[in-house]
């Protein structure tokens, strides 16, 4: 997916003039291929990185054409300016992100201070009062927490990823979180949670 690679601004700048194709793939692998972290978290070939990030079309038209003539320019240019437009918003919408999970690490943290605060002791044992209080507190607790997923699932929802290829909830959360154990780790954070809460009453 385009989304994933972080070449498109660096070659925006071996596109100003028409000249030659090989002018454009050494100026391409001079900024776009010798960022550090290319290798590992890409490893592709300079016509498959030009692929992903500029389309097909244009990845056969560099490898068939020795010149950049004025159409083929005029395509890079689109592209180039279209990817540019995806990771503008692509890096709106990880802002957006990342301020929901820092309220929700904030809360959860805050959730965990609250259930580490009530002590585990058998119904048994309390007088009535005392048994009040325990399940109004727990109570109180399990409301918030699922205040807090629902809060996270209505941002999932109404979270717009449209024009960067990653349409949909999964495909996005996939992109995100894809090497964690949960493609949603807030959601199973609170039930994880609402578990712990139902334990204790």
């Amino acid at each position: 997916m385009s989304t994933t690679h972080k070449g498109a601004p660096a070659a925006h700048t071996v596109a100003q003039s028409p000249g030659s194709t090989a002018g454009f793939v050494d100026a391409y692998r001079r900024t776009v291929m010798e960022v550090d972290h290319y290798e590992s978290h890409y490893g592709e070939s300079l016509e498959e990185n030009v692929a992903m990030e500029l389309g097909s079309e244009i990845a056969t038209a560099i490898r068939a054409n020795a010149e950049l003539n004025p159409l083929l320019h005029w395509q890079l240019q689109v592209a180039i300016a279209g990817s540019l437009r995806r990771r503008s918003r692509l890096l709106e919408v990880l802002d957006d992100e990342r301020n929901s999970l820092r309220t929700a690490i904030e809360d959860c943290r805050t959730l965990d201070r609250r259930l580490e605060g009530v002590p585990e002791r058998r119904i048994s044992d309390m007088v009535f009062d005392e048994l009040e209080c325990h399940w109004n507190r727990l109570s109180d607790l399990k409301d918030c927490c699922e205040q807090l997923i629902r809060s996270r699932q209505q941002f999932i929802a109404e979270r717009r990823t449209s024009g960067l290829d990653l349409d949909d909830h999964v495909s996005f959360n996939d992109y995100l979180y894809g090497t964690f154990e949960s493609r949603f780790p807030v959601l199973e954070t609170g039930l994880e949670l609402l578990d712990r809460i139902d334990n204790h009453r």
